[in-house]
C-alpha cells in the first residue's frame, strides 16, 4: 500500500487511521470519498427513502432528500475524486 485515501466522515477516518498506522501511512482524507447524502433519510428503512423516490415526479437522477444531494451531484463529486485519483 502507497496510499490510503478515506472520506474525511468521522467513522471512515477512525477506520482509515487504523488502517494506515499498521501500514505506517498518513491516509488523506477527502471529502469526494464520502458516500453519498441521503439527508434525513441517513439511517433510516431504506423503504422510506424509495417511497421518497416514488412520490417524486423528478427523474431518479434529480431527486435530491431533504438536507441531501442528488445523484447527478454525487456522480460531479465522484468525478472530482476519478480527477484527483488521475
Amino acid at each position: 500500500i502507497d496510499v490510503l485515501i478515506s472520506s474525511d466522515l468521522v467513522r471512515a477516518k477512525e477506520t482509515a487511521a487504523a488502517v494506515a498506522e499498521s501500514h505506517s501511512l498518513s491516509p488523506v482524507f477527502l471529502e469526494e470519498a464520502r458516500e453519498r447524502c441521503y439527508g434525513t433519510f441517513q439511517g433510516k428503512p431504506i423503504s422510506d427513502f424509495e417511497a421518497f423516490l416514488k412520490s417524486s415526479p423528478l427523474p431518479i437522477e434529480e431527486v435530491r432528500p431533504p438536507d441531501g444531494e442528488t445523484l447527478q451531484e454525487l456522480f460531479s463529486r465522484a468525478g472530482r475524486f476519478l480527477s484527483y485519483l488521475m
